[in-house]
């Protein structure tokens, strides 16, 4: 049996491809991905938010069905990953969105499972956020305002970094393929650069100089809540690709 390896993103769209005829956005590993594959250039989500479209990736069901997604995955849901290992594969998951991690249930039928998160935040803001009213505070970080008027005072905070970014998650994807086996794996990764990267506080996604691939969001992609979520879901097309490898 081959190896099953599975890489899915936060918030790409699918008009956001270099391989889709995107004018403007460099993505030249994915587009020589894609021309070796085969691309799905009508792949729907049926959820425009993480948890309803990888509830519906991993069980090829409707988001609402088993009780919703209100709660974690549901025990009688279908699970690829389950029916992989029950198939002979060795399952391995690691993700940067709590919202697809064990929070949400998705750790079942796997035999490797990591949640990656970032290293602890500094004394004063991991202070601060276990104080009364900590909610309050770490909420206030996420909003640009807050942070214009600590630099008012001369005070310049950058934000908590909510998740890990690619480079780790690669890195640990790299680890767990290299291990020896003795027989087939299922693989999945779950990136969230992008979804960071239409936080209004975020700097610009560049090229970065190892060569990765970063696509460049549109200007009016950041600032509102209601820019993010259009430029997050987009109509709910996805980029989608399968290759034999």
């Amino acid at each position: 049996m081959l190896d099953l390896i599975l890489l899915t993103v936060d918030c790409w769209r699918a008009d956001y491809l270099g391989a889709t005829g995107k004018i403007g956005v460099v993505t030249p590993h994915l587009d020589r991905l894609a021309a070796e594959a085969t691309l799905f250039e009508q792949a729907i989500t049926p959820g425009g938010w993480t948890r309803l479209a990888m509830t519906a990736l991993f069980s090829s069901t409707y988001a609402s069905q088993f009780g919703g997604v209100a709660k974690p995955f549901a025990a009688d849901r279908p699970m690829l990953s389950e029916l992989l290992r029950a198939a002979g594969y060795e399952t391995a998951g690691f993700t940067a969105n709590p919202v697809c991690g064990r929070k949400g249930g998705f750790e079942r039928g796997f035999d490797t499972f990591a949640d990656l998160i970032p290293p602890a935040p500094p004394t004063w803001q991991s202070q601060a956020l276990h104080r009364r009213g900590g909610k309050y505070f770490a909420r206030a970080l996420t909003h640009a305002w807050f942070h214009r008027l600590l630099r008012l005072v001369g005070i310049d905070w950058q934000p908590l970094d909510p998740t890990v970014g690619a480079a780790s998650l690669s890195g640990a994807l790299r680890d767990w393929l290299e291990r020896p086996r003795t027989g087939p794996a299922f693989t999945w990764g779950h990136y969230m650069d992008l979804a960071m990267a239409l936080c209004p506080l975020a700097p610009p996604p560049q090229r970065r100089r190892d060569g990765a691939d970063v696509a460049r969001l549109p200007d009016h992609a950041a600032g509102t809540a209601a820019a993010r979520q259009m430029a997050a879901c987009g109509g709910a097309r996805c980029p989608l690709a399968a290759a034999l490898c």
